[in-house]
C-alpha cells in the first residue's frame, strides 16, 4: 500500500481520497459508537457559533470531518513537497496524514481540535518561509494569526505558540520588534471576536468557551478500558517510530532541509503535552497532532529503503486503528 503513494502522480491524489473515505467508512455505516464529547460544549468561541447540525453526532459531521482531514493530508503533501523535505516528491505524507487523522473514532466526527488543526500546515509553511529572509513582518503576522484563528476554535491550540515562536528562531534570528509583530498577530483575532461577541452582548458565552476548554487536570490517570489501551498503545507506537526514525534521516538531509523537519518535530512534544494535563475527554485533543506526526511519519516511510519494513508498518498501525474501531470494550 505504501509503494502505491511512492510517486508524484497527480492520479494518485484520487487514490488519496479514497484510501481517506475507506478508513472513516465504519463511522458512516454505524459501526463505531459515537464518543461521549459529541457536541459543541468543548470547543472555543469560534465553535460554538456552529450550528447544531454539524456538530452533533450525525452525517454533516462525519462529512465535515472526513473533509478536514483530506484537507490536511493535501495541505501537508504540499508543505512537505514545496519545501523538498524529502529526497524524492511523492504522497506518502498525505496517506500518513490521512491514516493519523483516522486512527480514533474521536477523530471521525467533527471536533473542536480537528477544526484547529486544519490551519497548522499553514503555520508550518509560514514558518518555513522565513528561511533567510531579513524582512518578514508580515510572515510573522501570519504565523501569530493563525495559532489565533485556531485557538478560537480549540483553545489548547495556544500550546502550539511556544514550539512557533522557537520555530521561528531556529530558521533564522528575528528581532524583538518581530516577536511582538507574532503576538499582535495572536491577539488580533481573538480581540475581533470579542468585539463581536461584546456587540451582540455574548461576551458572557465568550469567557465560558475559553474557561470550560482549558481547564485543567493535574492528576494523570491511567486508562480504564481496553479501548483506551489500545489508544494509548497507538500514540506510543505512533511517536516511537517518528522518535527512532527521525534521527536517521535528519542526519541525511541538507541543513536547511534539517531545519524545516525540526520545525515540524518541536510540535509534537507541545501536543503530547496538552493530552496529558487538559481536562479534554477521550483522544479528541490528539486531533490537533495530526499534522505533524502525519507528517513525520510520511518522512519516515518515504526514506525508508526496505520497502518490506514500511509495508509492515503500515499494516501495524492499519491494526490499531481497526483494533480500536471494533473492540469490545
Amino acid at each position: 500500500m505504501v509503494s502505491l503513494f511512492k510517486n508524484n502522480q497527480v492520479s494518485t491524489s484520487i487514490f488519496l481520497l479514497v484510501y481517506i473515505l475507506l478508513l472513516r467508512l465504519p463511522a458512516v455505516l454505524g459501526w463505531v459508537s459515537v464518543p461521549v464529547w459529541v457536541g459543541s460544549e468543548f470547543g472555543g468561541p469560534l465553535f460554538r457559533v456552529l450550528p447544531d447540525w454539524l456538530t452533533q453526532a450525525g452525517l454533516p459531521s462525519q462529512i465535515f470531518a472526513t473533509v478536514l482531514v483530506a484537507l490536511m493530508a493535501f495541505s501537508v503533501h504540499n508543505v512537505v513537497g514545496q519545501y523538498r523535505m524529502t529526497e524524492n516528491r511523492d504522497w506518502v505524507a498525505g496517506m500518513t496524514t490521512g491514516l493519523v487523522g483516522s486512527l480514533f473514532p474521536d477523530l471521525l466526527w467533527l471536533s473542536p481540535a480537528l477544526l484547529a488543526a486544519v490551519f497548522l500546515p499553514f503555520v508550518f509553511a509560514q514558518i518555513m518561509s522565513m528561511y533567510k529572509r531579513p524582512l518578514a513582518f508580515a510572515t510573522t503576522f501570519n504565523i501569530g494569526f493563525w495559532v489565533g484563528i485556531s485557538t478560537l476554535f480549540y483553545p489548547p491550540f495556544l500550546l502550539f505558540l511556544v514550539p512557533a515562536i522557537f520555530g521561528v528562531r531556529l530558521i533564522r534570528s528575528y528581532s524583538i520588534h518581530e516577536r511582538l509583530i507574532l503576538l499582535v498577530g495572536l491577539f488580533v483575532p481573538m480581540f475581533l471576536v470579542w468585539s463581536w461577541a461584546y456587540w451582540f452582548d455574548q461576551t458572557e458565552l465568550y469567557w465560558t468557551a475559553l474557561n470550560e476548554a482549558v481547564s485543567f487536570r493535574w492528576m494523570i490517570h491511567m486508562p480504564e478500558s481496553g479501548s483506551d489501551w489500545w489508544r494509548l498503545i497507538t500514540v506510543v507506537i505512533a511517536v516511537l517510530l517518528v522518535i527512532l526514525s527521525s534521527g536517521r534521516f535528519l542526519r541525511k538531509q541538507l541543513m536547511q532541509t534539517r531545519k524545516y523537519i525540526s520545525v515540524v518535530l518541536w510540535f509534537i512534544p507541545f501536543g503530547l503535552l496538552g493530552m496529558l494535563f487538559f481536562s479534554q475527554p477521550g483522544y479528541m485533543h490528539f486531533g490537533i497532532l495530526i499534522p505533524a506526526i502525519g507528517a513525520m511519519l510520511g518522512l519516515s516511510f518515504s526514506s525508508m529503503k526496505n520497502n518490506s519494513l514500511a509495508e509492515l508498518l503500515h499494516l501495524v498501525l492499519l491494526a490499531c486503528l481497526f483494533g480500536i474501531l471494533f473492540y469490545p470494550f
